[in-house]
């Protein structure tokens, strides 16, 4: 399942998209074509484990029904949980067995995404009311914010706000998580579930980590359903059946964490709870 292939060239400087460039012997002249963009995501639990050969759970779930979800013979508890969230999928941190060197990574990291990188795709971004506005969505990661709340404590308009957003999707450092509904013209009226593609990202923007986020239950949630979904996700991004995430949440409140719409196959619902 592993979404790194020989010969793919990077398009962005740190993170995001990547266009695929394959080179070749032929007698006809070459000419550049337009490279398709491929998204890169975080690296998963079982890419991370080498775990990562054969059909992924999305797949095997389509073919098999719920009977191919087997519970590991040694599960993490919560505390465990949590450390893996904020190790992150980055290749860079999360292969290392050093916690420390992890969060410096991530907080290098996190400071070039909002100088070098949004500079290299547009110009003259204010990078301190940039970072502000992505510790804004660290806060907020797999909630619902209006856009009066992240405007307001991002210290900026609306229009603003817009294009940030577009910035760190085009960095591969925010995704937003539609909302589903039967009537599928519904759900482009309906605000979207935001994450942070990466767990490690929130524990460095908000200078945390797996101890301290065992004693906020505020934030333990939201964090673990980050991970969670940073795992569908890029099994999705693999996935032979190409499923399309979304979340549900009807008016009463009730909700579903992620809904993947495997279109006239079915829907597979995911809710993600937080118990020792």
């Amino acid at each position: 399942m592993w979404r790194w292939r020989l010969g793919q060239r990077r398009c962005s400087s740190m993170s995001g998209t990547w266009c695929l460039g394959f080179s070749g012997r032929s007698s006809a002249p070459w000419m550049p074509t337009p490279a398709p963009a491929v998204p890169v995501w975080p690296l998963t639990q079982r890419e991370l484990g080498r775990r990562a050969s054969g059909p992924g759970l999305l797949d095997r779930v389509m073919a098999d029904g719920l009977d191919a979800v087997v519970d590991p013979s040694d599960p993490p508890d919560l505390s465990g949980y949590l450390h893996a969230a904020v190790a992150g999928g980055l290749p860079q941190a999360a292969l290392s067995p050093d916690p420390g060197f992890r969060r410096r990574w991530y907080a290098s990291y996190l400071e070039q995404v909002v100088t070098r990188d949004a500079e290299d795709i547009s110009a003259g971004r204010d990078p301190v009311r940039l970072r502000r506005y992505l510790d804004v969505l660290a806060e907020t990661t797999a909630g619902l914010p209006t856009d009066t709340t992240l405007v307001e404590a991002g210290g900026i308009n609306v229009r603003t706000a817009a294009a940030y957003d577009r910035l760190l999707q085009a960095l591969g450092v925010l995704d937003v998580v539609p909302a589903w509904s039967a009537n599928r013209l519904k759900r482009l009226t309906q605000r979207g579930k935001r994450y942070l593609t990466d767990g490690g990202l929130v524990a460095a923007a908000l200078r945390t980590d797996a101890p301290s986020l065992l004693r906020d239950g505020a934030l333990m949630g939201p964090i673990l359903d980050t991970y969670v979904t940073a795992q569908v996700r890029a099994e999705a991004s693999a996935s032979d059946a190409m499923p399309r995430l979304y979340h549900l949440r009807d008016r009463d409140g009730h909700e579903i964490d992620l809904l993947l719409d495997y279109g006239r196959r079915g829907q597979l619902a995911i809710q993600v709870k937080a118990t020792s």
